[in-house]
């Protein structure tokens, strides 16, 4: 059977989500801003406040394809060595640039990149491959029972997350909401929602939910009476932009998503070449040993923040994402072929799946 070309405005969705990581990482990652009330200032704040959207953004547009295909171990197995290729090697680069001089800590995390919060959304997706077929038997309840669960399950993640004042993070809440977003995808494709209204509304929905949040935004960074509504703006606002799990967060991500997958489809051979490397853009940009050097040593943040003119930050967005995937090209074509046609990974693929197997799944 010929391979499907995949819907090129997924793809771009894909692409756009990783360029709003990319710039967010570099103005959060770069040090403390100090806002000057600049036209600047509220442009930059703009385009890098909606990363933590874009893992949103992100994960539905991986689950999408995820939910159409069988659990294979070769498939999870790609995937944590992908991760572990870039970290270890970046990792070792690191030390021989620094001359040993890193975190112990980072340092670690490079070589065991499941440990911590390093490249935490690779860990949480891994795991979610691993509990894939799980997930599938759910899917596999009656209607009615499966639409009850998913809808308690979204609730008690995101508005319980909405309502809390603490932002609960880490592993296990990563790898529960990746799961809940799997059975919701994976409803809307056994049962595709029948929405008569015109689906453009889902485009102005995102768009006006992100510029309010936004808009709010730019009011804490100007502002200087620090009254009781500052407050709980300044609070509630970094709250829904910083967790991916509260309402306002999800909903903007899901409106953006549904409204693209229900465009007219289109194929562009340098778009999905492009989205290929996705992936390991985000990998390669988050090794934590790495992207201090990145944001500090390459890119001259020091400069940078004094000015932080948001068309360096678009520049930079690009740049990291263009080299990054051209990084990626010689690992896709030649090194993890060799590495997955391997007798080690082959043996280890084997009692992979005699384990899935043996329990029956």
């Amino acid at each position: 059977m010929a391979k499907t070309e995949r819907n090129s405005n997924i793809e771009l969705l894909r692409i756009f989500s990783m360029f709003a990581i990319i710039c967010g990482h570099f103005v959060g990652q770069s040090g403390d801003l100090t806002f000057n009330n600049s036209v600047n200032d509220f442009f930059l704040i703009f385009i890098s406040s909606g990363s933590r959207i874009a893992v949103n953004v992100f994960l539905l547009v991986g689950v999408w394809f995820m939910v159409d295909t069988k659990f294979s171990s070769k498939r999870v197995l790609k995937l944590y060595l992908q991760v572990y290729f870039y970290t270890s090697i970046i990792t070792i680069v690191m030390l021989v640039v620094t001359k040993a001089d890193l975190p112990i800590k980072e340092t670690i995390y490079g070589f065991v990149p499941l440990l911590g919060r390093c490249v935490w959304f690779a860990s949480a997706y891994i795991f979610l491959l691993l509990f894939k077929p799980f997930l599938d038997k759910i899917l596999n309840w009656e209607k009615k029972e499966l639409f009850i669960f998913i809808t308690m399950f979204l609730f008690l993640m995101s508005f319980v997350s909405t309502i809390l004042s603490d932002n609960a993070t880490g592993f296990l809440c990563d790898t529960i909401w990746f799961g809940a977003i799997y059975l919701l995808i994976g409803f809307i494709k056994k049962y595709p929602p029948n929405i008569k209204i015109n689906k453009n509304i889902f485009q102005i929905l995102a768009a006006g939910g992100y510029s309010v949040l936004e808009i709010i935004h730019c009011y804490i960074a100007v502002t200087d009476d620090k009254n009781v509504i500052y407050k709980i703006l300044d609070r509630a606002v970094g709250f829904y932009q910083g967790d991916i799990k509260t309402v306002p967060n999800f909903i903007i991500a899901f409106c953006l998503f549904y409204w693209v997958i229900n465009l007219p489809e289109k194929h562009n051979k340098v778009i999905n070449a492009l989205s290929m490397s996705t992936f390991s853009v985000y990998i390669i940009h988050q090794v934590p040993v790495f992207y201090p050097f990145l944001w500090t040593n390459i890119f001259m943040a020091e400069k940078w923040l004094p000015q932080h003119n948001f068309l360096y930050a678009i520049f930079v967005t690009i740049t990291v994402f263009l080299a990054c995937s051209v990084i990626d090209i010689p690992r896709r074509k030649w090194i993890e072929p060799a590495v997955m046609n391997s007798k080690a990974v082959k043996w280890v693929e084997s009692k992979m799946d005699n384990v899935f197997e043996n329990i029956n799944i």
